[in-house]
């Protein structure tokens, strides 16, 4: 192609996000007054433009772009006040110019899959640029960066600059094959684009990376064939606010700088030409100003040094001005005394601005699902959470009486209502830190905890919800009735109906229930019967306070509690892997039974199980000894009972370690009950005293085994006890009883573990 057809183009190269690029850039466009400005920026979201420009936008913003389907893939544009892109969209906008983004649609760059692409070309990893280009210079490239490019605004020296460390870029890069090569297609792309202005006979100002610059001018123009080659992912686009954390370097942010809240204050020095005259001593000033907040001592000769240092360093370095590196040595030296670590956080505070965010008027550029989260923090009184400093809120449910109005009688219901279904949606806005909806059993039924904060990954989110339905309820029904639909076991259906019931979203909920209903308990195990009946228990017991008509579960509950106890005994022949969840069960079902009215009628079946299954012995031991724990709970087991179950566990005919795991589970509740019944003990002292050498060192493994969860206040009362039986000093025993084992000890114990270990290998289960 004759590149002479581009000598009605100009060609701005710029760095992303910088004040000084957007300074000189505007001063070209006033100089050149084109009439067309095209911006380095997805061709589709042109029509952004108009809302970009709006005068309540608050920078930074972004644009974002997503996948129409999950998985969700997303590109950022993000911009800040100082970035030379808004800059040129604005002054188009001012003068009434034409304005275009020319680069790639964003369905062609969500398209595109690195992984694939290096797997199928089996190429070196790729590298990062500016590290190589830090081996070059010597210093980190945001230094080298800020001391050569943002401090010679006015000197002419810009676009010359700027061209030149395009050019060494290229070179480096094009050391990475794949990132080269996309490059080359973008800007055969977005030269189309520029030959298709100069057709209209009009003068043209291109905005672009420095890097693009010379493949602008000399590549040649992408073809009407090769853009039917390009592939595509059909996208939806949105405004949203950003932050300048996110606009950072130490967010990931690969295309950012490490201070937008520096730069910020430069562009605002370059505005009111003040760069030269006392940006350093507003910088400093400022720095000064944040670590006195932070109870720190600065005096005013240490800021005058400072700002007299920060010039001599300057001087020294061949620079112009002082770059941020000089002020920082400046600011350690003189009000750090030489420690960096004293002003960390207020360079952080002044630099990052980490608490900035920006904001985009209600209307403009959103989802529907943006609008309505807006809306609902506005309804519910939330508005002040959305910041990047969490906040604690807490939640009483219960319904005010004293306030006539509905809405206000129950707002925090409905706070609730709307945090729990962010919460479903996996909007990270609101985290549980005690509530019901994440399964939390010390949560009040009426009281709720949450952290509330906003961050730029909350929009994300938020936009990625909107593929589900067109505002949060809606989104929210549809998420639940998905994961209702995919539910294979009944405790997985009762946790969906739970979120429903939490969400407050009745239809859904009848929905997850249905789901429940149909999915056969006849297979189910034990445990997922029992935590079903947990979730429907406690449902039925507080769905008042959240406006809820529970009756209709009373059904269904019952026949869960049948289910359970024409299974149990079979559940119980199990080995030492599945023992935990049904021992589980038998208290989560044991509280169920007590706790429903119509259930608690059936109590003596539950205590007949239990009475069964205590004295069995051809079921795991734990089991057996679990059950007599829950009738001593509940006052069904005399000390006659316990006794004589307890003699025949620990009697010579039973081996020590079946024996120990009975009186494990037996001692997996009720301790306290236990360790005031003297007889268990001298029944416990007179089974160690008979057992002979060998069986001894077993006995010792499995007892140290079954104690382990004993506290140690409940270890030196159980010594007390047998230094009562055997008539010794209670305090010395209980001093034995805590003591620390010796190493020999220690040692002889585990290696006697392991035997048995070796041996319980081998041993079947079911035939006991």
């Amino acid at each position: 192609m004759d590149n002479s057809v581009m000598s009605n183009v100009e060609i701005f190269g710029i760095a992303h996000h910088s004040p000084t690029g957007a300074f000189e850039l505007m001063h070209r466009l006033d100089e050149v007054n084109p009439d067309v400005v095209l911006v380095e920026g997805p061709e589709d979201l042109t029509n952004m433009m108009k809302w970009m420009c709006d005068k309540e936008i608050r920078f930074p913003i972004a644009l974002m772009s997503y996948t129409q389907t999950q998985p969700v893939r997303s590109v950022l544009y993000p911009f800040a006040s100082y970035s030379p892109e808004i800059q040129a969209i604005l002054w188009a906008h001012k003068n009434k110019k034409e304005c275009a983004f020319m680069d790639l649609p964003t369905s062609v760059i969500l398209a595109f899959d690195n992984n694939q692409v290096y797997e199928e070309d089996g190429q070196e990893p790729r590298f990062d640029v500016y590290e190589e280009l830090e081996k070059v210079t010597g210093e980190k490239y945001e230094d080298y960066w800020d001391r050569n490019f943002e401090t010679i605004a006015g000197t002419g020296q810009y676009q010359a600059a700027m061209k030149v460390l395009g050019n060494e870029l290229r070179l480096l890069e094009q050391r990475d094959t794949y990132s080269f090569s996309r490059n080359l297609i973008r800007e055969a792309y977005m030269k189309r684009v520029i030959l298709s202005k100069i057709a209209e006979d009009k003068k043209v100002f291109c905005v672009c990376g420095a890097y693009h610059v010379n493949g602008l001018e000399t590549n040649e123009p992408m073809t009407d064939e090769e853009v039917k080659k390009l592939p595509r992912s059909e996208s939806n686009s949105t405004l949203m606010p950003y932050t300048y954390y996110r606009l950072s370097r130490l967010s990931g942010y690969g295309a950012g700088n490490k201070a937008p809240g520096y730069y910020e204050m430069l562009w605002q020095a370059l505005n009111d030409n003040s760069l030269t005259e006392n940006f350093t001593e507003k910088y400093l000033v400022a720095v000064a100003d944040e670590h006195r907040k932070a109870g720190n001592i600065v005096s005013s000769a240490e800021v005058i040094d400072a700002d007299l240092l920060a010039k001599a360093l300057s001087n020294f370095r061949g620079n112009r001005i002082p770059s941020l590196i000089d002020m920082h040595d400046a600011a350690i030296t003189a009000m750090g005394h030489g420690n960096e670590n004293e002003l960390i956080e207020s360079f952080l505070r002044i630099e990052v601005k980490g608490d900035h965010i920006g904001h985009v008027p209600n209307g403009i550029g959103k989802t529907s699902v943006q609008e309505d989260f807006n809306n609902q923090l506005t309804l519910l009184r939330l508005d002040k959470y959305k910041t990047e400093v969490a906040e604690e809120l807490t939640l009483d449910l219960r319904e005010k009486n004293t306030v006539q109005d509905e809405g206000k009688a129950l707002i925090d219901l409905k706070r609730s209502f709307f945090l729990c279904r962010l919460y479903v949606l996996g909007i990270h806005f609101a985290k549980p830190i005690q509530t019901a909806i994440d399964g939390s059993k010390q949560a009040k039924a009426w009281s709720e905890r949450w952290s509330l904060q906003w961050s730029a990954d909350v929009e994300i989110e938020i936009i990625e919800s909107s593929l589900l339905g067109d505002s949060i309820l809606s989104a929210t029904s549809i998420k639940l009735k998905e994961m209702a639909d995919a539910a294979q076991t009944i405790d997985e259906a009762a946790r969906v109906f739970h979120l429903a019931f939490m969400c407050g979203i009745p239809q859904t909920s009848i929905y997850a229930l249905n789901a429940l209903s149909n999915i056969a308990v006849d297979g189910a195990a034990v445990h997922s019967i029992a935590n079903t009946a947990d979730v429907l228990s406690t449902i039925i017991k507080f769905g008042s306070v959240r406006k809820y008509d529970s009756s209709i579960l009373v059904p269904l509950l019952e026949k869960l509690y049948l289910r359970y106890i024409l299974t149990l005994e079979e559940a119980c022949v199990c080995n030492d892997d599945g023992v935990g969840a049904v021992i589980a069960s038998m208290n989560i079902m044991s509280n169920v039974q007590l706790s429903v009215d119509s259930l608690v009628e059936r109590g003596e079946t539950f205590v007949k199980l239990m009475s069964r299954i205590s004295t069995r012995d051809d079921l795991h031991p734990k089991c057996s000894g679990y059950a007599m724990a829950l009738l001593v709970e509940r006052g069904e087991a005399n000390e006659t009972l316990l006794l004589n179950e307890l003699s025949k566990r620990l009697s010579p005919g039973m081996p020590v370690d079946l024996g120990s795991a009975w009186f494990e589970g037996l001692a997996s509740k009720n301790r306290y009950s236990l360790i005031t019944r003297l007889a268990i003990w001298r029944c416990m002292s007179d089974y160690v005293e008979g057992l002979d050498e060998e069986v001894f060192k077993r006995a010792v493994v499995c007892l140290r085994r079954a104690l382990c969860e004993f506290t140690g206040k409940e270890k030196a009362d159980i010594a007390e006890n047998l230094g009562e039986i055997w008539g010794i000093n209670k305090q010395q025993a209980a001093t034995a009883m805590v003591q620390t084992l010796s190493e020999e000890e220690q040692a002889a114990i585990a290696e006697q573990a392991k035997k048995m270990s070796d041996e319980l290998d081998e041993f079947d289960f079911d035939d006991i």
